[in-house]
Formats: structure tokens, sequence, C-alpha cells
């Protein structure tokens, strides 16, 4: 009873109000190719998942006592760079709230060196394609 209980509530909780969970498969996996993108350092893969208005943002990374926002030209030129990803982590997804055309996502990639416990906004563009508008990290180094 409480598997069913449980999977009956996940199921609700990935639908937005049209009930449409596949919305939710879509998300998970514009989230996963944003990881993986990073990871493998491919520009082209990142260009394809992220708004043309794409901002990162880090809130005092480190014991920084600034915001860091970088914009998508930014982000993908340090990608291209290899100043940032280039490691292999495993995703989590945490919860995905969708309310129409828009979808909060909270997610943990977990890798070698650092953990990302992240929020990302997404939006749903015409075509019923997902892409992130906003990744808002909290980075922490994993501990040897």
């Amino acid at each position: 009873m409480k598997t069913l209980l449980l999977g009956t509530i996940l199921c609700l909780s990935l639908t937005d109000n049209y009930g449409q969970s596949n919305s939710a498969k879509g998300i998970v996996d514009v989230v996963e190719m944003f990881a993986k993108s990073a990871d493998q350092q491919n520009v082209t893969k990142m260009k394809k998942v992220l708004h043309k208005d794409f901002r990162a943002l880090v809130n005092r990374m480190f014991g920084s006592k600034d915001l860091s926002v970088t914009d998508k030209e930014t982000y993908l030129s340090l990608l291209e760079a290899k100043k940032i990803g280039g490691d292999d982590r495993a995703v989590r997804i945490n919860s995905i709230s969708i309310q129409g055309a828009n979808a909060y996502v909270h997610a943990t990639f977990v890798g070698k060196k650092l953990i990302f416990n992240t929020y990302l906004l997404l939006v749903e563009q015409e075509d019923g394609t997902w892409q992130i508008v906003n990744d808002m990290p909290v980075i922490e180094k994993v501990e040897s």
C-alpha cells in the first residue's frame, strides 16, 4: 500500500496543471544533457539546452562574499576553453515543479572533486522543448 501511495504521489508531483507528465521526462532529459554536456565540455550540445537569456548565478562560492553572474556567451566560452566542466558527475533529480510553461528543478550533480546542489529554472518553448534559463548552484568540494 505504501508503494502504491508513494507512486501515486510521485506521479502527481511530476504533472502540471494539465496532467502532462511527459513534460517531466523532457525536463529530466534536458537536465541530464546539461550536466553531461558540461562534463564532456561539449559546447554544441550545451547550446541546445541553454535559453538565449541563460544566466548562471553562483552566490558566495567557497567563502567569497560576491555573487557571480555568468551569461550564456561567457558560460559557453568558459566551457570551450575547458575552464569549467570536464568531470564525470552522477545526476540526481531531487524534485521537479511544473507550472504551465515554466519548471523548477532541484538537482544534485556529484563529481570526483565537486558537488553541485543546483536549482534550475526552465522554460518550455513553443515546440514543446525545454531550455534552462537559470542555474543557481551551491558548489561544495568533495571531502577526501
